[in-house]
């Protein structure tokens, strides 16, 4: 049985629109939710809690989120995705959601105690 570490709930915010608008819609929802984890997570380390997460994954959860503040921030200055190699910004949003997903697929612990697994983030 697999135990989630943190959850967050994205899927209220998608749509079938891929407008600018949109995108900018889903990426200032979840930020901020994405930021109170990396904060949680940043004090666990600082604490020095035994259950703290490797510096390094956290640095990667926290370089996903700032690519969610890169999109926003392009589509607020009216970027070119296309500068950027993308078609549009929602093929950047799907992008890191992507990435996001796969990091929060990560196992942070396993107990045999609990009868499985603890992973890092449950998106829904």
């Amino acid at each position: 049985m697999t135990n989630w570490r943190n959850k967050i709930v994205i899927k209220k915010y998608l749509s079938s629109d891929t407008s600018d608008k949109a995108v900018l819609r889903v990426c200032e929802r979840i930020i901020p939710n994405l930021k109170i984890i990396l904060n949680f997570e940043n004090r666990r380390i600082e604490n020095g809690r035994m259950n703290a997460l490797n510096e390094h994954f956290v640095y990667e959860f926290e370089e996903v989120i700032q690519e969610f503040e890169w999109i926003a921030d392009c589509i607020n200055k009216n970027e070119d995705p296309n500068e950027y190699s993308y078609d549009d910004w929602c093929e950047a949003l799907n992008n890191y959601l992507t990435q996001l997903y796969d990091l929060g697929d990560t196992v942070t612990a396993y107990s045999e105690r609990f009868g499985g697994s603890e992973k890092f983030l449950w998106v829904g």
